[in-house]
């Protein structure tokens, strides 16, 4: 899929005010030794030139706003759906209940966990670390497939075996 970062946070045009963004592409992308922002590796992108994600890729911007003498930053962390049809936000409470499922699933230590919490761009390193690590088949499902998970789920072990079975069957 092909966006700009731009599309995704608000930027202040204004001479001095700086706006950037990184894609995060896989794990590779991510440095969970580093602190803060440095997490996040790779080159920075033109937050208004448009770049192409692959499905489950992310991308994170980030703003200056306010006014001269009281500068902040916006942040926003977004990411291609599995069926690469559109872009999704992933918010605060989203990146939180992500961490606590994989600090419970002892997917990552205590300490990033604790440099989640603290640091918005750790988060969004942190996030997109436990996301990529998703196996690439379940990554890709498409609906109408997993409606057909959800109906084998629906049946009886005996049943869905034979159905997995004719599935494998070779046509004659």
């Amino acid at each position: 899929m092909i966006t700009k970062p731009s599309e995704h946070i608000s930027t202040d045009g204004r001479v001095g005010f700086k706006a950037w963004a990184k894609a995060i592409r896989s794990q590779a992308d991510v440095d969970l030794s580093a602190k803060d922002g440095y997490s996040l590796k790779g080159g920075f992108l033109d937050i208004d030139k448009a770049v192409a994600l692959a499905p489950g890729e992310f991308l994170a911007c980030a703003s200056e706003t306010g006014s001269r003498k009281n500068r902040s930053y916006t942040y926003a962390l977004v990411r291609v759906s599995p069926d690469g049809e559109s872009i999704v936000g992933i918010d605060k409470d989203e990146r939180i209940k992500l961490r606590e499922t994989a600090l419970a699933a002892e997917q990552i230590t205590e300490e990033q966990a604790a440099k989640g919490t603290n640091s918005k761009l750790y988060s969004f390193a942190l996030t997109a670390w436990i996301l990529l690590d998703t196996p690439a088949e379940a990554a890709v499902l498409t609906v109408k497939e997993k409606a057909l998970v959800a109906s084998l789920k629906a049946l009886t072990p005996e049943r869905c075996a034979l159905v997995l079975a004719e599935a494998k069957r070779e046509p004659t």
